[in-house]
């Protein structure tokens, strides 16, 4: 009888320690999904709606830049290029090395590629190869199905009509380069320059005035799965085109003078209307 009730009491004792285990990490558990949910709730929901939802940045048309005519000396033209989509390639060396095939993918493009690949998210498209001509366009979408990851895209290359007369003048654009990076870092303006083939101004008129002509970049929302592919589009701010920039140029005066001095080893003119030019002495207007 002694013997049934030590056991009787031994039972008890690990029964209520059991419990009380029980009940503790019942309690711990309880305690950390109340700080993750409450306490800590809105900053999870914030972080899973930003793994849903991802942003893309559309880049803005270029500003055309005209004479004093209204002439356009440096404008924008459509172009056919192909392009990667990040989110759908494997192995980018031997997808490049397939392209290479059919069209010219040289050393330079391939490092710009792979520096864009590290610093762009899975939604930006990249371009391997802009102005394509018809029959490059062709065959790269002949063969598109042995190439995944690859798309035909329409864009815009800058062209110059007048590139003989106004070259030293307008000089002109380039992709971003990793100092263009760094310098627009320090001005909080390296959102635009992140998007895969944007081009700035890197000479003359160009380069002087890029902040104007450059726009302003629209942006579009992707609804993405979890291996990042987009299933749709929910919102979408177009971009805002550069301003249109006029000069003092007269591209007729400019070629005429051009052809008189095309056979000149080494000349250069000045042109002035004589009649009316006038000069201030002493505060009074006077002819000369």
């Amino acid at each position: 009888m002694a013997g049934d009730s030590e056991r009787s009491r031994l039972f008890t004792r690990r029964a209520i320690l059991i419990g009380g285990a029980q009940i503790g990490l019942f309690g711990l558990l309880a305690s950390r999904v109340y700080y993750l949910d409450v306490i800590e709730g809105e900053k999870y929901r914030t972080l899973a709606e930003e793994n849903r939802v991802n942003l893309r940045l559309l880049a803005p048309a270029r500003g055309q830049i005209l004479d004093r005519t209204g002439a356009p000396l440096a404008l924008n033209q459509q172009n056919f290029r192909v392009v990667l989509l990040p989110e759908q390639v494997e192995d980018v060396d031997q997808l490049l090395d397939k392209i290479g095939t059919y069209i010219d993918v040289n050393d330079a493009d391939r490092k710009r590629i792979a520096r864009e690949m590290r610093t762009t998210d899975n939604l930006n498209a990249i371009v391997v190869k802009d102005n394509l001509t018809r029959d490059q366009m062709d065959i790269i979408a002949v063969h598109s199905v042995e190439m995944p990851g690859t798309d035909i895209d329409v864009g815009e290359v800058r062209t110059y009509p007048y590139s003989i007369a106004t070259s030293h003048l307008l000089g002109y654009v380039g992709t971003v380069s990793e100092n263009d990076m760094k310098e627009a870092d320090e001005d909080d303006d390296s959102d635009i320059l992140a998007i895969p083939g944007f081009r700035i101004g890197k000479n003359g008129i160009e380069k002087q005035y890029d902040s104007d002509l450059r726009g302003e970049a629209g942006d579009v929302q992707m609804e993405v799965n979890a291996h990042g592919s987009v299933v749709r589009e929910l919102a979408r701010n177009d971009s805002e085109p550069g301003h249109d920039l006029s000069i003092s140029i007269d591209i007729g005066l400019q070629q005429f003078v051009q052809q008189r001095l095309s056979h000149e080893a080494g000349a250069s003119a000045v042109v002035l209307d004589v009649e009316n030019r006038r000069r201030a002495r002493d505060g009074v207007a006077t002819r000369i």
